[in-house]
């Protein structure tokens, strides 16, 4: 097991190389592994029934995914002071694309893994005031999410879009990813020198099923102008809600035969 990183110090896997060299892990039975790290969405055709018979079509639904912590504890947060296993880079994830979509290397240590958390390219930091902001969110304009859809009821369609940054607010707790692992969240995997990879599956219609779509109807929006979903509205705490608080995406790991 090694220690973790300040994440915002150290968004490299060269300095992470470094500390696990200098750390070492042969006094305590452990091996030094790595294994590749894929994400994947959901279906684009696939139609997400929302409240009050609203249908949503989504068109874009880009994520920034990183850094990610695997951690030996039944519950991630700060009492991980020793990773399993670290991503400390950042990528996009296009989550409405079921192919698999390569995203970098896990670094780590050989061991049980019972919790996992991660940040959405938005990193905490407690020692620094400002977040640090990760390139896959840069690429977003400095956000962690951007969607865009429509939705359908009847004869009326609302053409939507959204931008969103989601990190740590000053009333919660600093200095650890934003989205952890739930206590009712199955994760429970050994790591070994035969894990191959993990993957990520994001299902992006569980962000938007929760907004209110008669509020954005009455709002007029057009194809050519479309509802911009604000952070502190009704659908952007929806959004923020389901990506944080809601259902968790599925991690699934796989061996070497």
């Amino acid at each position: 097991m090694f220690k973790s990183i300040p994440l915002a110090a150290a968004p490299s896997r060269l300095l992470l190389a470094l500390v696990l060299l200098v750390l070492g892990c042969g006094d305590t039975g452990q091996t030094e592994v790595s294994f590749a790290l894929r994400a994947a969405g959901t279906n684009p055709g696939d139609i997400v029934s929302a409240h009050h018979n609203w249908t949503i079509t989504l068109n874009e639904a880009r994520l920034a995914f990183g850094p990610l912590l695997l951690c030996p504890g039944f519950q991630a947060g700060e009492l991980c002071d020793e990773a399993r296993a670290e991503w400390l880079d950042s990528a996009l994830v296009d989550a409405i694309d079921p192919k698999l979509q390569p995203l970098g290397s896990v670094h780590g240590v050989t061991g049980v893994s019972r919790s996992w958390m991660y940040d959405l390219g938005i990193v905490s930091s407690l020692t620094q005031e400002q977040p640090f902001v990760m390139p896959a969110a840069r690429a977003l304009g400095n956000n962690s999410l951007v969607l865009a859809g429509v939705a359908y009821r009847d004869d009326v369609s609302v053409p939507f879009e959204a931008q969103l940054r989601l990190q740590q607010g000053p009333d919660t707790e600093q200095g650890v990813p934003i989205i952890r692992k739930s206590s009712s969240d199955d994760f429970d995997y050994t790591i070994t020198e035969s894990t191959r990879r993990l993957t990520v599956t994001f299902d992006a219609g569980l962000w938007v099923k929760n907004i209110n779509f008669d509020t954005l109807a009455s709002q007029g929006c057009t194809t050519a102008a479309p509802c911009a979903i604000a952070p502190d509205s009704q659908a952007g705490r929806a959004i923020r809600h389901a990506l944080v608080a809601g259902q968790r995406p599925i991690f699934s790991f796989a061996d070497a035969p």
